[in-house]
């Protein structure tokens, strides 16, 4: 029988159970829970709100299991009770192979030689189907079929998708950022990551407000893109050869919850916040900085609780939702740990 799969970040399963009932009702209701995946006895995401879920990292619609076995036996029963929607189709398709947590190394070889098998036997078997494969497509770009499957180490879910369907164009929704030696943290992963996914890229000369910036990891993916950058913190930045950044730097010693920039240089392009602080301030902090409509974009990082961290983050959602100028998106990242992203823009009226 099919079914509605979600994959989260492993450990952050009862958390995602608990966003899909607050948002569904008891109409949706859970069978199966193992790490980093949810499976639900409904197969049609139909009956879904439109945006996709704060903790979901991927999903699939009418998923089907494929019991572990040979490689080539695996593939040949995926091509008999997943392909077909792919084969009535004249659609361009690619193919998504990937472990429910993407830092599941152990059966990374499983899954390049399994992807090898099944397009080799594809090529064999069904040679119209095979020419129709794309197998480096951007999916922001292009509307296609998706062979998106979840490999485990008992087997592997399936399912044909749409590529509008799946709620990341990336396999299993990992964005992957790749570490820039200058940045002096690894939080410049987490910027660079809701950039990718939010494809609104930092222009040059752009006005920047860093709040808890030090030691300057976000700074820094907005200083070597040309952005003049206030980075407010009392602690020390970082960032090694300034002299030589095509962006400005200017540092404030100051507490970023209750810094306030001259009027004058408000609106800005960009309000940024990476700030270990309880979600209580963060929501203070947006409902200043984002309902106060003092920044046209923005990019903010919110701590959560260890225990039920969902129903902090609720408040927010509804809030957000109740000022139709805010357009946003709140996501738990790939590189995020025991936090959630709140990315977007705002409208600001014309003077």
């Amino acid at each position: 029988m099919p079914h509605m799969i979600f994959l989260c970040k492993e450990q952050y399963e009862n958390t995602l159970e608990a966003e899909l009932v607050s948002k569904c009702g008891p109409s949706l209701a859970i069978s199966n829970k193992s790490p980093g995946i949810i499976v639900s006895e409904s197969s049609s995401g139909g009956y879904l709100p439109g945006k996709f879920f704060v903790f979901e990292r991927q999903r699939m619609e009418n998923a089907l299991f494929v019991n572990e076995g040979t490689l080539s036996n695996m593939a040949r029963d995926v091509v008999k009770q997943i392909l077909p929607a792919i084969t009535r189709s004249e659609m361009k398709w690619t193919l998504h192979v990937y472990p429910p947590e993407d830092t599941s190394l152990s059966i990374t070889p499983k899954i390049k030689y399994f992807k090898k098998t099944l397009i080799d036997f594809c090529k064999d078997r069904f040679g119209p189907v095979s020419r129709r494969y794309a197998p480096d497509a951007d999916l922001r770009k292009e509307s296609m079929m998706v062979l998106n499957l979840c490999m485990l180490k008992n087997g592997l879910w399936g399912a044909a998708m749409l590529s509008e369907k799946l709620s990341d164009p990336c396999p299993g929704g990992c964005h992957r950022m790749i570490f820039d030696d200058d940045a002096p943290s690894r939080s410049y992963l987490k910027v660079e990551e809701a950039l990718d996914i939010i494809k609104i890229n930092p222009e040059q000369g752009e006005r920047v407000f860093d709040l808890g910036a030090a030691p300057g990891g976000w700074s820094y993916a907005f200083l070597k893109r040309g952005c003049a950058v206030t980075a407010v913190d009392n602690g020390p930045m970082k960032i090694v050869n300034l002299d030589k950044m095509p962006g400005r730097l200017n540092h404030v010693q100051a507490d970023g919850l209750v810094y306030e920039p001259a009027p004058n240089l408000l609106p800005a392009d960009w309000l940024v916040s990476d700030m270990l602080v309880a979600t209580g301030k963060n929501f203070a902090l947006i409902k200043n900085w984002i309902g106060g409509r003092r920044a046209r974009k923005f990019i903010i990082n919110i701590k959560l609780p260890q225990v039920e961290p969902y129903p902090v983050v609720k408040p927010m959602e509804e809030w957000l939702s109740s000022k139709p100028f805010i357009h946003y998106s709140m996501r738990q990242l790939y590189h995020d740990r025991q936090e959630v992203t709140l990315f977007g823009t705002v409208d600001i009226p014309s003077v």
